[in-house]
């Protein structure tokens, strides 16, 4: 049982440089290597998906050999540079614990691992061991907000929150269309960026501090269902088709319809909606009568997202929700957060503005 109210009082993301859809083919597909008859199709493909940029950390002249671009675009440098600008409210020392969540890192130095690392180089002084969560897929950041809700619902001290993924770092696209997996290696290739997210969560006593309205927890659940429609093959990602059917029906079944009824709320009264962008097929499925029969305007933001990003893996869902922290409803109003991935993994957050 929660012994306080738990409040998420900041989230801010951070992105690599951007690549227009164009040039991103042209790095993973370039004419002399692949061709270009292959080039111009994978253009057509990219422009099919929909994502307007790329974000990418790989350096594009060392390409394919794996380098960060720039020292900057570190996980451990994108950790430290969140936490410095959502902790403004707070000392350091205010922050109790830690838990860092991805799957794909350009991270190589992994012992200690990365949140003993951040824990150091910030210099904070936390009061439970700083928690590491790789390879939940794309609902890990889910699994750290579920750790950091129940910290301080039992503390008087906030909790950071760092989830990230660098999907560019492993890019291997595939030449050969006679390949058995030339189609799904295509897809993946086209459909992930970079990016990290950080957010601080706050126990009810730090509430005062904050002036903007905070997003109140309200309740969460996560669950897990093997499968096995999400994965890596030969160190390239490996989408199933039958992803965009299934995956919504999982997520709707197993978490958000029962999290509505514990609630007593029913869909229409849900405002925001932070859905993983898995891809545009698939936020669609959550307007199917048989999933949650969604409207158009409650996928809107999540489409918006991931028009704009792509699929950011784990930080997807987080991006859509920083987009309604920093435009809140004037009204009191319910949000969903929700996001799954490989294993499967599966998370829901229901919150209140």
């Amino acid at each position: 049982m929660m012994k306080n109210r738990v409040y998420i009082a900041g989230i801010k993301s951070v992105f690599p440089q951007a690549y227009s859809s164009d040039h991103a083919v042209d790095l993973l597909y370039p004419v002399h290597k692949a061709g270009k008859r292959l080039n111009q199709y994978a253009k057509k493909v990219a422009k099919f998906i929909g994502i307007e940029k790329r974000f990418s950390v790989l350096d594009e002249e060392s390409f394919p050999t794996r380098k960060l671009s720039h020292p900057t675009y570190h996980p451990l440098h994108w950790g430290k540079k969140i936490l410095e600008k959502i902790s403004d409210r707070i000392d350091l020392k205010e922050i109790g614990f830690v838990s860092v969540s991805y799957n794909i890192t350009s991270h190589i130095n992994v012992l200690p691992n990365l949140a003993c690392q951040l824990t150091y180089q910030t210099n904070l002084e936390l009061d439970q061991m700083p928690e590491e969560i790789a390879y939940y897929g794309c609902a890990g950041g889910l699994f750290s907000l579920k750790s950091a809700v129940e910290y301080c619902a039992q503390n008087r001290k906030a909790a950071y929150i760092y989830n990230f993924d660098q999907c560019s770092w492993i890019a291997n696209p595939i030449f050969d269309q006679k390949h058995p997996d030339f189609k799904v290696n295509l897809i993946s290739s086209l459909l992930f960026s970079d990016a990290g997210v950080g957010i601080l969560v706050i126990p009810e006593n730090m509430k005062h501090r904050f002036q903007q309205p905070l997003m109140e927890i309200v309740d969460y659940q996560t669950d897990f269902q093997l499968g096995t429609a999400v994965g890596m093959r030969d160190g390239y990602l490996t989408l199933g088709e039958e992803i965009k059917n299934n995956m919504p029906d999982i997520i709707s079944e197993k978490l958000i319809k029962p999290i509505l009824k514990n609630n007593n709320l029913a869909v229409n009264q849900v405002q925001d909606w932070s859905l993983h962008q898995g891809g545009l097929p698939i936020l669609q499925s959550f307007t199917d009568e048989k999933n949650l029969n969604l409207t158009n305007e409650q996928i809107r933001r999540s489409k918006q997202m991931f028009q704009k990003h792509g699929n950011l893996s784990s930080p997807s869902a987080f991006v859509v929700l920083e987009s309604f922290f920093q435009q809140p409803s004037t009204n009191s109003s319910y949000g969903i957060l929700a996001s799954f991935g490989a294993g499967y993994y599966l998370g829901t957050f229901l919150y209140r503005c």
